[in-house]
């Protein structure tokens, strides 16, 4: 089991809340490889617990993962209609270190 810390979680979540794609990068820029099902599942955690929204259309956006002591801050891209193409972006900062759990 590995912590992923100082890293970037980019993601997208498609209209049924599942997991479109990501990538995560590391602190300098070098990408973090992890399976689908371990980085939906940490997103769909943090949403939950932190009452983050997803949208019923599309939320793309990003995780950063500091060090222990340090806060995990989140900005999404929330999209309200697919047809025109609006979002709002809200950023989320969370209190106490979530780090990303890879087995």
């Amino acid at each position: 089991m590995s912590l992923f810390i100082n890293c970037t979680i980019e993601f997208s979540l498609g209209f049924d809340s599942r997991l479109e794609d990501f990538i995560i990068h590391d602190h300098y820029g070098k990408e973090i490889k992890s399976s689908f099902e371990i980085v939906e599942q940490y997103l769909l955690k943090l949403f939950d617990e932190h009452q983050i929204p997803i949208s019923m259309f599309r939320t793309k956006g990003t995780v950063q993962i500091g060090e222990y002591h340090e806060n995990t801050f989140v900005e999404i891209d929330f999209w309200y209609d697919h047809e025109d193409d609006s979002f709002n972006t809200y950023k989320f900062d969370i209190e106490g270190w979530y780090p990303l759990v890879n087995n």
